[in-house]
């Protein structure tokens, strides 16, 4: 796997790590970290939004000055 963000095609099932499971949007680059667990045989997650990287990912991309 190279560096970076694993490209996740729409419909795929994959097996995400259990902690700081990082996914960006590659519309807008918007970067969460999502973390797993199990409880009573039922799955939980939950999402933050990762302020850090997204403006990272955000400095390559090449924005239109809006008039």
């Amino acid at each position: 796997m190279s560096r970076g963000y694993r490209q996740i095609y729409e419909g795929e099932w994959f097996e995400p790590p259990q902690r700081n499971f990082a996914h960006q949007c590659c519309g807008c680059a918007l970067t969460h970290m999502t973390d797993y667990r199990i409880v009573d045989g039922k799955v939980q997650f939950r999402v933050r939004v990762d302020n850090r990287k997204t403006a990272a990912s955000r400095r390559k991309f090449r924005f239109e000055k809006e008039e």
